[in-house]
């Protein structure tokens, strides 16, 4: 087993890290409604994920009222924080030591500029002890997906966007990614969801489900907007294979389609935006025609896990889904929290 790689998020956790929408700047009308989705997707992880939730949480917010009865599973973090989206601007945890990645962060691209979003990947190395490793890169956890043996997808769309690494090659990319994450492999498909305002992460369009195996969205109609796209991403997977050569098992399921918001612009919904916890896989509900087949696919693919679907529409106007708010700490982390700056109790 290859270590100082990111796990495959199958393999064991510690623990969850994610965020309670708190900010009004950050989320406007649709706030209370992605509060309450935000709520019912924690307590579907307590009760079904069999692992712990580190939620950052600020001291007053009426987050803490409303999820305390999941303590001593559920354990509130006051770190501060910008918005949810932990996967991005959390540390990338290495296996097999107390290692982390940080990458440099910009606001995905300068779009959305936070406070202290910059800040929160150093503060939680500093308060959960990790030593973090910092590559001279630009990027976003969203943007990698791991195998856990040192094969990674990515997009060309984010991480070689002038926005974020102007002049940056991809074989620049792919060394820094094998000295601080232990790369043997780096697989780059061109492009992601329109308008994603990630500028095309990888969660949304292909996921490690097993060893060699990878999952895809396929369009849910001849008039699905992201057709072009999806097809592209099929036939690159399907012409790809792992660091020993095997081509990989592509799984596909049906895209959403055209997902929307009140004023009918389109969302980058996604049905591979799941978490894969210790004991169910999560995916998020946009009441799409399709999702009882996503279902069945992924509980075939995971009989040991249950498969719920969470209501994730609220949450998809913010910019991202359940995958884009969690960050997974494997198993192999056993320090303890720092209780300076853990609050157990409500304030």
């Amino acid at each position: 087993m290859v270590n100082r790689v990111q796990p495959a998020e199958w393999e064991s956790h510690r623990a969850c890290i994610t965020a309670w929408p708190e900010h009004a700047y950050a989320w406007g009308e649709p706030l209370l409604a992605a509060q309450d989705e935000f709520e019912r997707f924690i307590r579907e992880l307590c009760r079904e994920g069999d692992e712990e939730v580190w939620l950052l949480c600020p001291p007053f917010s009426e987050g803490r009222n409303r999820l305390a009865d999941l303590a001593p599973q559920l354990t509130f973090l006051d770190v501060p924080y910008g918005d949810v989206w932990l996967r991005d601007i959390a540390p990338v945890f290495l296996r097999g030591s107390n290692d982390a990645v940080c990458f440099g962060f910009n606001g995905w691209g300068g779009k959305y500029i936070y406070p202290h979003d910059a800040e929160v990947s150093q503060a939680l190395c500093d308060w959960l002890e990790l030593s973090c490793s910092k590559p001279l890169l630009i990027s976003e956890g969203g943007a990698w997906e791991s195998d856990g043996a040192g094969t990674y997808l990515t997009t060309k769309s984010c991480l070689l966007n002038g926005n974020r690494n102007p002049g940056v090659t991809s074989a620049e990319v792919e060394a820094l990614a094998l000295g601080h994450m232990g790369a043997r492999k780096v697989i780059w498909l061109d492009g992601g969801l329109l308008n994603d305002h990630t500028d095309g992460h990888i969660d949304n369009i292909a996921r490690f489900v097993a060893p060699g195996e990878v999952m895809c969205m396929r369009p849910a109609s001849i008039d699905d907007p992201n057709r072009e796209v999806l097809l592209a991403i099929e036939e690159t997977l399907r012409a790809s294979s792992d660091t020993s050569g095997k081509p990989f098992t592509v799984h596909t399921v049906p895209s959403p389609g055209a997902v929307t918001d009140e004023a009918g612009e389109l969302l980058a919904a996604s049905h591979l935006n799941f978490y894969i916890a210790n004991r169910a896989v999560l995916v998020p509900s946009y009441g799409a025609a399709g999702e009882r087949e996503v279902v069945s696919v992924l509980q075939g693919l995971f009989p040991r896990r249950k498969v719920r679907l969470c209501p994730a529409s609220a949450l998809l106007t913010g910019g991202g889904s359940l995958h884009c708010m969690t960050q997974q700490v494997p198993a192999t982390y056993q320090k303890r929290l720092n209780s300076t700056v853990v609050e157990g109790d409500v304030v």
